[in-house]
């Protein structure tokens, strides 16, 4: 299996209650295998297990809580959020935000292009590549999102989208 250099790790997924109950071996070995799978989510769970010296106890953890799906009795499984993680929202029109306490409408147009509203309460980055979001408080008290998004068609892992004739 080819593995790609880069993975990104959602904190939406490892800063989740689901996940913090989790015991911290099996926490260790959820990071193991987004790092070791290959670019289709797919990871051999025997063999970074024995590198990382967990147990089959922490891989039916990570199963039980569904952040992993066993796919056959070789320990081949899949890492559920995969998708989620490694795929870059190219259908994003839009990436702003609005002050709450200034009232500033920020927009990231580029790449990496770090803009902050003139309070300095809250700050949007990555244009229509990723999407990154600073705030003083919490998003919930510091801003308003106003990213838009086109409509596209989307699929379920595993699953092959069809184009409409």
């Amino acid at each position: 299996m080819p593995v790609g250099d880069r993975r990104m790790i959602s904190r939406t997924v490892v800063d989740s209650t689901r996940f913090h109950k989790i015991p911290a071996t099996s926490q260790n070995l959820y990071f193991h295998f987004v790092v070791s799978e290959d670019d289709d989510g797919i990871v051999e769970a025997c063999r970074v297990m024995t590198m990382c010296k967990a147990h089959e106890d922490d891989l039916r953890v990570l199963a039980g809580k569904q952040f992993v799906q066993m796919l056959n009795e070789d320990l081949v499984t899949y890492i559920i959020h995969w998708r989620n993680m490694n795929v870059l929202r190219a259908d994003r029109k839009t990436d702003a935000i609005q002050c709450m306490h200034c009232g500033d409408t920020i927009e990231s147009v580029k790449v990496h292009e770090y803009v902050t509203c003139s309070c300095g309460a809250c700050s949007v980055d990555g244009g229509h590549d990723y999407l990154r979001r600073s705030y003083a408080t919490s998003p919930e008290a510091d801003y308003i999102d106003l990213s838009e998004y086109a409509d596209v068609p989307s699929c379920s892992p595993g699953e092959v989208l069809k184009e409409e004739s």
